[in-house]
């Protein structure tokens, strides 16, 4: 993509290093530089050494030796799967145990709160039955009525003044407050 036209013309300013940073990440860089040829020739030489010995004219590998090479090498493989399958062990063994306990924390946790419903059951179970107390029963259905009906009417309305003079109704007199 070419540049956006907003930098075309922009040049960033180069940032500045103090000196005494500039030789110090020099020297380090030198360093690393040195250790790192330092050991890329250790192991080529290494690795020619092993070369050379194996190519000679007059070294050929013996069977024999070639069987105990590769019997090291098999040990050395049956060691290191029995490593790796006992860390597996291990770490399967602690996500089993860490699972347990969160299907454990998980049961109790519902066990709770199916106790908690059941007691709000319970309760509003209580609390409705109080409340069908209050019911008028199919029976005295027709007298209740009867009887509303024969009490006069109640006036709600009413209002209080700053005195706590209470105004019940429309056309009623003043009265104090109880």
């Amino acid at each position: 993509m070419p540049k956006a036209p907003s930098k075309i013309y922009y040049v960033p300013e180069r940032k500045h290093v103090p000196e005494e940073d500039k030789v110090t990440m020099e020297k380090l860089f030198t360093n690393y530089r040195t250790s790192m040829k330092s050991l890329k020739r250790h192991l080529r030489r290494d690795w020619e050494t092993q070369q050379r010995s194996r190519a000679q004219p007059g070294h050929v590998v013996s069977p024999e030796q070639e069987e105990a090479e590769h019997r090291q090498l098999m040990e050395f493989n049956r060691a290191e799967n029995a490593r790796m399958a006992a860390e597996r062990h291990n770490r399967l063994a602690e996500q089993e145990e860490t699972v347990r306990r969160k299907v454990e924390r998980l049961r109790i946790e519902a066990e709770q709160k199916q106790q908690r419903d059941r007691e709000n059951a319970v309760q509003l179970i209580r609390t409705q039955e109080e409340i069908s107390k209050l019911y008028i029963p199919r029976e005295q259905l027709e007298e209740a009525i009867e009887v509303a009906l024969a009490n006069e009417e109640t006036d709600y309305n009413f209002a209080i003044d700053r005195d706590g003079m209470r105004y019940e109704g429309r056309s009623t007199r003043p009265q104090p407050a109880a």
